[in-house]
C-alpha cells in the first residue's frame, strides 16, 4: 500500500468543495456510538480531524461541549462558520501543539479514547 506522506494539507486547499462532496455517515452509526457511550449535556467531546463537520453536527445536537481539532486553516474556518450558532463548540487548529490545549486529555482515536476522556472528566 503506497504512503503519501505530506499530502494531508491537500484537503484544506479545497475546504468548501471537500465539505460539499464528502458523504455523511449513516444514522445507524450515531445510534451505535450513543448506545455505547451516552453523549449529552455535560459531556465533553473532542473530535480530531473534523474535516467539514459531517460527524460534528449530530454530536452537537446532543447538547455536548465539542472541541474540534483540525489540521487545516481553511477547514477550521469553515467549521467555525458552520457551527457558529453553538456556544458549546470550539476549534483548535494545528496538529502537535493542539493536544496540549485539550485540557490535558489524551485521544486514542477510538471508543477506548472516549472512555479515557469520560474517566478523566469524572476525576476532575
Amino acid at each position: 500500500m503506497p504512503t503519501w506522506k505530506g499530502l494531508e494539507w491537500t484537503f484544506d486547499t479545497v475546504a468548501s468543495a471537500y465539505e460539499k462532496m464528502r458523504p455523511g455517515y449513516a444514522q445507524a452509526l450515531y445510534r451505535a456510538i450513543f448506545d455505547y457511550i451516552p453523549v449529552g449535556e455535560g459531556s465533553r467531546v473532542i473530535e480530531v480531524g473534523s474535516g467539514g463537520g459531517q460527524a460534528t453536527a449530530p454530536m452537537l445536537k446532543t447538547g455536548c461541549r465539542l472541541t474540534a481539532v483540525e489540521y487545516g486553516e481553511q477547514l477550521s474556518a469553515l467549521l467555525r462558520e458552520k457551527f457558529q450558532e453553538y456556544e458549546t463548540f470550539s476549534v483548535i487548529t494545528g496538529n502537535r501543539c493542539a493536544r496540549r490545549q485539550l485540557y490535558g486529555v489524551r485521544h486514542h482515536g477510538s471508543a477506548a479514547g472516549a472512555e479515557d476522556m469520560r474517566a478523566n472528566e469524572k476525576n476532575r
